[in-house]
């Protein structure tokens, strides 16, 4: 079963034996939109078919216990948990509590076998907070689930970016626009404006043109704006510090990311924790990125 969230009504949307251990195994034929990162601590009979599900182009980082799955949280870009109470072999319903309020805006997937202790373990695990759940045996059919994973795993934030960029994104070439998308979902694998260009397929120079006839001041700063975006995000979680989501995001040091807040949104990174709400946020990096005034 998948129990949906909701979205934003304000805002228009168009569209183990080793410490993080990367594995993939045979792919089905459905592809998920971005590559994902999925932290994962399931029993050993629930990890080939969630395998299955992400598919050979997608990482799964597979945690040896419930303090190396927040590790792996904190320490790397996860777009998605997926978890099971029972996977060290007894119920454990405050550990992935404890994942959800460490972490809340990284969403988490509980996925674990049917039985009456986990039907009483999800009723809880429901009114702590926990949305999304799949069973194994009856809801994790290989295409089926891959659906669950990629709607679950999408940053609701970028996506509210983009929305909000519609009408300039469809001035611009597809594959720009595509690539545009996929800066702002992952941020971490974009490390200058030339990557930009790249994804997209055009020189560099056309993507400058491109984007000035789209009424943007630049590409470095749609660059900077995808990162600040997920450095919100980030910060907003308790379990991050402004050192780690830095490092999350590719920086080399904190001062980086700090010199981008303020030059984005005019404030530091600390700040974003209580002082900005999303709306705020968006609303002021959409501006930044299409302002002929403001400081580079």
């Amino acid at each position: 079963m998948w129990v949906g969230g909701t979205t934003n009504s304000k805002l228009r949307l168009p569209n183990w034996r080793k410490n993080a251990h990367f594995v993939s195994e045979t792919a089905i034929s459905v592809s998920i939109q971005r590559p994902l990162l999925v932290a994962a601590h399931v029993p050993p009979p629930l990890r080939p078919p969630l395998r299955t599900a992400i598919g050979e182009e997608h990482r799964i980082a597979e945690a040896v216990d419930w303090t190396d799955l927040a590790e792996i949280v904190r320490r790397r870009p996860v777009d998605l948990v997926v978890a099971d109470p029972a996977a060290e072999g007894s119920l454990n319903v405050d550990a992935v509590t404890l994942m959800m309020e460490r972490f809340p805006r990284t969403p988490v997937l509980v996925y674990t076998a049917l039985g009456p202790a986990a039907v009483t373990a999800m009723a809880e695990l429901s009114r702590r907070g926990l949305r999304d759940v799949v069973l194994h045996r009856y809801d994790d059919s290989p295409k089926r689930f891959h659906q669950v994973l990629e709607r679950v795993a999408r940053k609701q934030l970028s996506r509210y970016v983009i929305s909000n960029l519609g009408d300039s994104l469809d001035l611009l070439p597809d594959c720009i626009s595509r690539a545009i998308e996929q800066a702002f979902e992952r941020p971490q694998a974009f490390t200058s404006t030339a990557d930009i260009a790249t994804t997209a397929g055009v020189a560099l120079s056309k993507l400058y043109r491109s984007l000035r006839a789209a009424g943007f001041r630049s590409p470095r700063r749609i660059l900077i704006a995808a990162r600040v975006l997920r450095a919100h995000t980030y910060i907003r979680e308790p379990g991050y510090t402004v050192r780690d989501v830095a490092k999350k995001l590719g920086y080399s040091h904190p001062r980086i990311l700090a010199r981008h807040t303020h030059l984005a949104l005019g404030v530091k990174p600390r700040h974003l924790r209580r002082r900005m709400s999303d709306d705020a946020v968006v609303g002021r990096l959409v501006d930044w990125m299409y302002a002929a005034d403001a400081a580079d």
